[in-house]
């Protein structure tokens, strides 16, 4: 099957597929909150949504979307503006640097920018330019992306409300990696002050894969999607992950519930970012969605 039929197929089949296009195309953006969350959770999760009395983990997570709207998070998932805090709250050691901050693509002078580098909007996940040799990057495609991405407003694809006020900026980062090459991504899942566990986000022979740990480094029997499987195979974690849970400790207090995500390169930790909602407020637990009424029982909700 051409991959043209297959995208085709999975439309037309596959509710799940269909449900993420067409919020991803604005489709749904004329919802309200509440409806269009029961909407892509049905679809996305196989459940309806209770959002009256939520005690799973995805229905308390979209409890929080609608009734917990405190603006001391939105500089907190500014990708310029949560630097400045993290820096006050563990050192200028654990921030990638930035190189430059942007209203608009016009204003990037790329032949001040060294080799290497990485180029970010600031309200919203995903948008991401890895620029490993200058001379090789195309600069109109990537203005070209970049312009797209900022008048995006991402925080109609979840409702993920925050992202609505976040300032639309561009800003380039200098390049970090691994020795080979890839970043793996630390995910400290933090439940009022407490990271419960974490996931390791990385790739083995060209193949995404997240693993999910508890707190005693054993492996937990779900993966956060289908096309996502748990690796069966023994991955490495670093001497010093109990660094990683002292940090996304400190800087989850206060938190009902809040993602801590970081790097680890040969033992150097850096901050990466935080999220109030994973996976969008829509965490799929593969192959065993049980897990998400067990994680519901860490989040407390109460004081809200």
């Amino acid at each position: 099957m051409s991959s043209k039929l297959r995208k085709l197929s999975q439309f037309l089949f596959n509710s799940r597929k269909r449900t993420l296009y067409l919020s991803y195309l604005g489709f749904y953006d004329k919802l309200d909150d509440a409806s269009f969350i029961r909407k892509k959770g049905k679809a996305l999760l196989g459940y309806s949504l209770n959002l009256e009395k939520p005690r799973t983990f995805n229905e308390k997570m979209n409890w929080l979307k609608l009734h917990d709207r405190n603006p001391a998070y939105v500089p907190l998932v500014d990708k310029y503006e949560v630097k400045k805090i993290i820096s006050k709250r563990l050192g200028s050691e654990y921030i990638i640097q930035n190189l430059g901050v942007w209203d608009s693509v016009d204003e990037i002078d790329f032949s001040k920018l060294p080799e290497r580098f990485v180029l970010k909007c600031t309200h919203d996940s995903g948008s991401r330019v890895i620029c490993t040799d200058k001379s090789k990057l195309d600069i109109n495609k990537t203005k070209a992306s970049l312009n797209e991405w900022l008048k995006k407003d991402y925080s109609k694809l979840n409702r993920e409300w925050m992202y609505g006020e976040v300032k639309h900026r561009i800003i380039a980062e200098e390049y970090i990696e691994n020795d080979g090459g890839y970043l793996n991504d630390f995910r400290f899942y933090c439940f009022n002050g407490e990271p419960k566990f974490f996931s390791i986000d990385f790739h083995v022979d060209g193949k995404n894969h997240m693993n999910f740990y508890d707190e005693d480094l054993k492996v937990l029997p779900f993966g956060s999607a289908e096309e996502i499987p748990v690796f069966d195979a023994d991955v490495r974690i670093p001497g010093n992950v109990g660094d990683m849970f002292a940090i996304a400790r400190k800087l989850s207090a206060g938190h009902p519930f809040i993602r801590v995500d970081m790097y680890n390169i040969g033992g150097k930790i850096y901050f990466s970012e935080l999220t109030f909602f994973t996976h969008g407020g829509f965490f799929i637990l593969y192959p065993d969605q049980s897990w998400d009424l067990k994680i519901g029982d860490y989040l407390a909700i109460a004081d809200k």
